[in-house]
């Protein structure tokens, strides 16, 4: 009996560790926490399991890999801890850090509960956290300087900022007011709320102009802001969460008025979700996914608007037929009066290792160069696919991950986090795009969110979100 069990306890740990290589990445947390497979709020076998598992990790490995964290297991959705960061400029050299985090450090993720025909149902708890961050010394501990900026039942996740003038706009989706029905559903709702520059609140909690949005950001665009959103869903997909069914904005102002409601895709020829924005002082570019049946490639669309003139510059149109859901991003790069887009070919199916434990679907990261009404100017692309990759070129970006970027006399420098740990680093010009090198780190990404500023030319500092907790990496650039 007693071998059975200690099999039975070496099983789970085994179990845990390949998951967390598998589902999380390895990071340097590694030594602190080691991440188990056991779901929360499973059964009672788990739960027991579990303590003695926290026991013998703390006696066998002498406080060196510290306590096995019962979370979460592989397939689950890692979001449930945290999900959405953002770097809000605040003047001078600080910032505000916003994002999104269920309680407890380290998160605890989704609350389970009962309804009353007995069907066992789990939520997201996520508040909105913030800290001003001084680039001349940035420090983040969530456990001693993190403030709660928004707290309402149930989940306000991702988050989305952005500053226009001396207002801050905040988007997430908001489950507060759902009604869980006995499939476990309810209707969330896209809603924003309007701060001063030092983040006090000026408007009420508001909800966009369309019932049931969901997967919201938003961009300033000249003194209005312009929030891009999907409505509806599909549970049929490309993974286990289904898609998005249409894309819609709405054009805000400083006093939180809503003043432009626009369809972008609304019809049931296409299924089109998980819009991004990045704005200029004229213009916003959106960008978003388009499901294509029976594949992990989706089509990237993207369309120019101008919020003032209520007219799309360049209407809805493919930009690539081959990006892979998720891993896209857009900035706007002030200085230079230009859009980025980024993102990640589907190449074929190799396995593409991670310390030689986690299989993936090989990818090549692209960037695209355009002016400010959509023209394209300049691409790059990775050059080729490698089993194993040894050069930096091979490198995907990471999903749900934002650049930092730096404004010099010349250029601006753009460095992109990418998989499975380190960034590239590119020089952007008014009509081209150039990659510099591989900037090497020993910190492997998690795709929960992850947005960075640069502290000065060779210096940049990264948020990035993980089930452990929010975590900060600081990248020197030779």
């Amino acid at each position: 009996m007693c071998a059975a069990f200690l099999k039975k306890i070496v099983s789970l740990v085994k179990g845990g560790l390949s998951c967390y290589l598998r589902g999380f990445g390895v990071s340097n947390q590694l030594p602190q926490f080691v991440v188990g497979i056991f779901p929360l709020g499973g059964g009672g076998a788990n739960r027991k399991y579990a303590g003695i598992v926290k026991m013998l990790t703390r006696i066998t490995c002498g406080g060196l890999l510290g306590v096995l964290l019962v979370k979460t297991a592989c397939g689950a959705d890692r979001r449930e801890y945290q999900h959405g960061v953002e770097f809000v400029p605040a003047g001078g050299s600080l910032h505000w850090l916003i994002w999104s985090s269920s309680e407890g450090k380290p998160p605890t993720g989704k609350n389970t509960f009962i309804l009353p025909d007995g069907a066992k149902c789990g939520y997201f708890t996520h508040d909105i956290y913030y800290s001003r961050i001084d680039s001349g010394s940035p420090q983040v501990d969530p456990a001693r300087n993190a403030l709660r900026l928004v707290s309402l039942p149930e989940a306000q996740e991702p988050v989305s900022a952005a500053l226009a003038g001396n207002s801050i706009l905040v988007t997430f989706e908001d489950g507060s007011d759902s009604n869980v029905t006995s499939d476990c559903w309810g209707v969330i709702q896209q809603r924003y709320m309007l701060f001063d520059a030092a983040l006090n609140p000026v408007s009420d909690r508001r909800t966009v102009n369309k019932s049931g949005a969901h997967s919201g950001h938003v961009a300033a665009v000249g003194k209005q802001f312009v929030i891009v959103y999907g409505e509806g869903w599909v549970d049929e997909g490309n993974d286990n969460f289904g898609t998005g069914k249409s894309i819609f904005l709405d054009v805000i102002n400083a006093q939180a008025e809503l003043l432009r409601h626009r369809s972008i895709e609304a019809h049931d020829a296409t299924r089109d979700w998980w819009p991004l924005v990045a704005g200029s002082d004229r213009y916003a570019m959106l960008l978003w996914q388009r499901y294509v049946n029976n594949t992990s490639r989706a089509l990237l669309m993207y369309a120019v608007y101008d919020p003032v003139m209520d007219r799309f510059l360049k209407p809805p149109e493919i930009i690539s037929t081959d990006v892979y859901y998720y891993h896209y991003d857009v900035q706007y790069l002030a200085t230079i009066n230009r859009f980025l887009v980024s993102g990640n070919h589907l190449g074929n199916m190799l396995r593409e290792t991670n310390r030689g434990d986690m299989p993936l679907k090989t990818q090549k990261g692209f960037v695209y160069l355009l002016a400010e009404d959509g023209a394209m100017i300049d691409h790059w692309s990775a050059s080729s696919i490698c089993e194993p990759c040894s050069g930096y070129h091979t490198h995907p970006f990471v999903r749900e991950a934002q650049p930092a970027v730096h404004a010099g006399e010349a250029d601006v420098k753009v460095l992109y986090p990418v998989k499975p740990k380190g960034a590239l680093l590119f020089s952007v010009t008014t009509d081209a795009v150039k990659l510099l090198k591989y900037v090497p780190d020993d910190y492997y990404w998690h795709s929960l969110g992850t947005d960075g500023i640069f502290l000065d030319q060779h210096t940049a500092y990264f948020a990035t979100l993980s089930p452990l907790g929010l975590q900060t990496r600081t990248i020197i650039i030779d």
